[in-house]
């Protein structure tokens, strides 16, 4: 089954090509029949576009509508279905998976036997060649097929339509050259017509006024695949990608105008782009304004004195090649020359570059980019200040944008160089060295455990006469509670219990520093005095050196593991720690004067572990 698909495939591409050909002698056997024309028909009639449609071709749209589907070479022949999205995103796909994905989406079919079928050599096929492509929004039809055809070109192939509506053959781009007549051909159709994608098609245009040679040797200059003439029908022929055509034709038309101009100039930009160019020509020469399309070789009574640039030159722009091609009289074409090669055209090497580094030394490039913003606001509102003009002997700075650098320190300018030079010249003035400062902080723990004690215990002495009155026996209380009446002496005594058992308070004494003396006697008075006990301890003494007006911070604290969680499961809980500081934290400010008077601004912050 295989060997006869592929023997169908075969025949068919053969009887495609046939009927090309037949169709081809028969149009040549035509133009042998045709008279010939005077010279001066050429200056008297003017080309009629007609819609021609071969057999083949009215077959192809039959064929085409019984399939539903487009001439996909044809945006004309495109249906509704060529609105539909589709997806065309690839990675690291095969080429030939890309033309079987594209037959799916566009219901057609492409043959190549000597590219499918017999696998030559590594990089003849399909298979060797892979592509990754990702598109962020769906594609219609024709843009798919467009992008397609330019996927083959960059890959060395060509799509070339078959007879048979739908049937596309896959090709070398070595084609083009070689066998010309495999691709489809565009006979005196409009160029508007032409496929707006990199199909390559044959074209055949029947000029009216020009020279077909001289319009040849242009094509070739301009880098046209490949051209020729048809001397006996006075036209030009073009083997080319359709889009390269279709641009081309656009001079070519020109050319053959019913009056040609006195001098054609091709003007092949290096350094600017040849649409800005244009645009900025028509903007200057005032193009638009005076309506309709520019008319170079219209005859002028004489010159223009209000306007430099001369109304008689027309100029086209070619995109493919960033040329210009200027029609016109000798000496506007002169002139236009001039200005492009001389003011528009100039390489930009030498150019000042409007960006500029400035590195402090000393100051902060935040603050210095804060310090700049504020001044540059000054008059910026005004109309001298938006252009950088002069009012009353001040010169206004330009606007111009400043950013700070923090890991170099340093401001980027984007400014006109005069400007920079003076805000340069304010830096050199600001980025000064600052007075330095030494900083010694001492972080002390004192610790107060008693501030003051007083107290006393006075009895009876027992001498005669009493210290109190012969019938009564007292005491005070000043010291550890009151020693009360003991009854456990036999005989009781009042006055000789309280004393010996004043006594007791004294095993209660076990400050440093206390001294007892007794003389046999009873103990009938006790007296104690304290003063402020004190503890204190260095925590830390850290140094640091900072500059004027520059922040320095020091700290001195503790980490510990602290409880943050607790997580019940079946088996138990689990406690969850985390790592806290408690520390002291101290910000100095200094502000060194010119008198070398120094003020401190200091914040403190106290962070501290507790008990609980």
């Amino acid at each position: 089954m295989t060997i006869l698909l592929l023997l169908f495939f075969v025949c068919l591409h053969t009887i495609a090509f046939a009927s090309a050909n037949i169709i081809t002698q028969e149009a040549a056997a035509q133009k042998n029949n045709i008279p010939e024309r005077p010279a001066q028909a050429f200056t008297e009639l003017h080309p009629v576009q007609k819609n021609i449609s071969t057999a083949d071709e009215q077959g192809q749209e039959k064929t085409a509508a019984a399939l539903q589907g487009p001439v996909l070479y044809q945006p004309q022949g495109a249906t509704s279905s060529s609105h539909e999205s589709v997806s065309f995103n690839f990675e690291e796909t095969d080429l030939k998976n890309l033309v079987l994905y594209m037959e799916q989406i566009h219901q057609v079919k492409f043959i190549s036997p000597d590219v499918f079928v017999e696998k030559k050599t590594k990089g003849e096929g399909l298979e060797g060649h892979k592509i990754s492509f990702r598109s962020f929004k769906n594609l219609t039809k024709t843009e798919s097929w467009n992008l397609f055809i330019r996927f083959m070109g960059i890959a060395g192939f060509d799509v070339v339509p078959m007879a048979q509506a739908g049937f596309y053959n896959v090709v070398s781009t070595g084609t083009r050259a070689t066998d010309p007549q495999a691709f489809p051909t565009y006979i005196d159709v409009s160029p508007e017509t032409l496929p707006n994608n990199d199909m390559p098609i044959r074209y055949v245009y029947y000029l009216t006024n020009a020279d077909p040679q001289k319009v040849q040797q242009l094509v070739s200059q301009l880098g046209i695949l490949k051209s020729g003439v048809y001397a006996d029908l006075q036209a030009l022929y073009m083997v080319d990608k359709a889009y390269n055509i279709k641009m081309i034709m656009e001079i070519v038309q020109e050319l053959d105008s019913p009056i040609a101009p006195q001098m054609l100039s091709v003007i092949k930009l290096k350094s600017a782009d040849v649409t800005d160019v244009k645009s900025l020509y028509e903007s200057l020469s005032n193009t638009k304004e005076q309506g309709g399309a520019q008319k170079g070789w219209v005859a002028t009574k004489g010159k223009a004195t209000l306007e430099y640039f001369p109304q008689d030159v027309m100029m086209t722009a070619d995109k493919r090649t960033n040329s210009l091609i200027l029609l016109g009289s000798k000496e506007g074409i002169e002139k236009i020359e001039e200005f492009i090669k001389k003011y528009v055209d100039v390489d930009m090497d030498d150019a000042a570059s409007p960006m500029f580094v400035y590195t402090l030394q000393y100051m902060k490039a935040t603050s210095a980019n804060s310090l700049l913003n504020s001044i540059l606001q000054y008059g910026s509102s005004t109309e001298a200040g938006k252009y950088g003009g002069i009012r009353d002997g001040y010169k206004f700075l330009q606007p111009m944008t400043i950013v700070a650098d923090d890991y170099s320190n340093s401001l980027v300018f984007n400014a006109v160089p005069q400007d920079y030079e003076m805000v340069k010249n304010l830096l050199d003035e600001l980025d000064k060295p600052q007075k330095q400062v030494a900083v010694e902080v001492l972080f002390l723990q004192v610790q107060t455990e008693q501030l003051k004690a007083f107290g006393s215990q006075i009895t009876g002495t027992g001498a005669q006469p009493a210290t109190f009155f012969n019938s009564v026996s007292g005491q005070t209380s000043f010291l550890d509670g009151l020693v009360t009446k003991a009854t456990t002496y036999t005989p009781p005594n009042d006055e000789w219990t309280i004393r010996t058992s004043l006594a007791q308070l004294l095993t209660g004494i076990g400050t440093t520093g206390s001294t007892i003396l007794t003389f046999g006697q009873p103990i009938w008075a006790i007296f104690r005095i304290l003063q402020q006990m004190t503890v204190v301890k260095i925590i830390s003494n850290p140094f640091g050196i900072t500059s004027n007006n520059t922040q320095l911070k020091l700290e001195s604290g503790e980490s510990r593991r602290v409880i943050n969680g607790l997580v019940q499961n079946s088996s138990g809980s689990v406690t969850g720690f985390e790592t806290m500081a408690a520390t002291l934290n101290l910000t100095v400010t200094p502000q060194v004067n010119r008198d070398n008077i120094v003020n401190l601004d200091i914040q403190f912050n106290k962070v501290a572990f507790t008990n609980n």
